[in-house]
Formats: structure tokens, C-alpha cells, sequence
């Protein structure tokens, strides 16, 4: 089994505007890191627009606010 350091590999994370009733979850930030023999590399993130308003539990986790997604 090759070591963690031998490995290139990227992680994705979404942040979302939190469930609600009935609704679909959807996200409003993506976030991209790459890692290859053992250093981070390539580092991106991005906020996406809501159909809908974030859901203050939702900004508890995260801290993102519908007004920093208006212009997404």
C-alpha cells in the first residue's frame, strides 16, 4: 500500500444554506485542495448563489450570510 506522501490526490467540502422542510439542501460554497507527496498544493474557494435563504442554523456551522451570496 503506497504511503500518504506518495499520493496526489484533491478533497472537495461544500458548505450549504441548511435543510429545509420538504426542500432539497443546497450549497453556497465550494472549496478545492490538492495534496501531492505530502504538501498542500492548489487551494480554491468559491460562493455559490441561493435560490433560497441560508438557514440560520446553517450559518451557525459555516458564519456565511445571504448578503456575501447575492452576487455569487
Amino acid at each position: 500500500m503506497p504511503r500518504l506522501s506518495e499520493l496526489a490526490f484533491a478533497a472537495i467540502d461544500f458548505e450549504s444554506a441548511g435543510v429545509a422542510s420538504g426542500q432539497t439542501d443546497v450549497p453556497v460554497q465550494v472549496g478545492l485542495a490538492t495534496l501531492e507527496g505530502g504538501q498542500i498544493g492548489n487551494l480554491f474557494g468559491s460562493y455559490i448563489h441561493s435560490p433560497r435563504p441560508i438557514a440560520w442554523s446553517a450559518r451557525q456551522v459555516h458564519g456565511i450570510t445571504d448578503a456575501e451570496i447575492a452576487d455569487a
